[in-house]
C-alpha cells in the first residue's frame, strides 16, 4: 500500500509552514475548550500522566458521565473556525477556515461539489478574521484576506 492523499477545499487564511500557533501542533481542540473557554471536568478519572487514577478504570456509568459532560460542553461551545491542516503530518501547514467552507475527499473517491455551496457568510468571514487577529500571531508573510484554497493532505 502507498500513502494516501486527501483533497481539501476551504475558505480562510493560510499560514506558512513554520508559523507558531498558541496550541502547538495538534492540540487545538484541547487548547480551545480548556485554555480559552476554561472547561473543567466535573471530576477526574485520569491522573497527570494520562493513566486511570490509582490504575483503576471507572465503572461504565461514571465513564459515560465523564465523556458526556465534555461532549455536551463542546456541542454548546463550538470553535468559531475550522483549523485545516494540509501538506503532510511531517510538514504540517495550517489554514484557519470558515466552518461551513471545508470540503474534503479521500484519494480515489471523487466528490461532486455543488458550487452553490461555495458561499461564506459575512459572519463567518468576520469569525475567521477575529480568530486570526486574537489568537494567531500575524507576521508579514500572512495575508489576512481570506481566500479559497485547494490543498492536499498526505499522510
Amino acid at each position: 500500500m502507498g500513502t494516501s492523499t486527501d483533497g481539501q477545499l476551504c475558505f480562510g487564511v493560510s499560514f506558512p509552514e513554520e508559523h507558531e500557533f498558541p496550541w502547538g501542533e495538534f492540540e487545538v481542540e484541547e487548547w480551545w475548550f480548556e485554555k480559552i473557554l476554561g472547561y473543567k471536568h466535573p471530576f477526574e478519572i485520569y491522573d497527570d500522566t494520562g493513566n486511570y487514577i490509582d490504575g483503576v478504570a471507572p465503572d461504565e456509568d461514571l465513564s459515560n458521565e465523564y465523556y458526556a459532560h465534555y461532549s455536551n460542553f463542546r456541542d454548546a461551545n463550538p470553535m468559531p473556525v475550522e483549523v485545516v491542516m494540509h501538506c503532510s503530518y511531517n510538514y504540517p501547514m495550517i489554514i484557519i477556515a470558515a466552518k461551513e467552507s471545508l470540503h474534503c475527499n479521500s484519494r480515489g473517491y471523487p466528490e461532486v461539489i455543488n458550487t452553490e455551496t461555495l458561499v461564506v457568510t459575512d459572519e463567518s468571514r468576520q469569525a475567521v478574521a477575529d480568530f486570526c487577529k486574537k489568537y494567531c500571531e500575524i507576521t508579514s508573510d500572512v495575508d489576512l484576506e481570506p481566500k479559497w484554497y485547494l490543498t492536499s493532505m498526505w499522510g
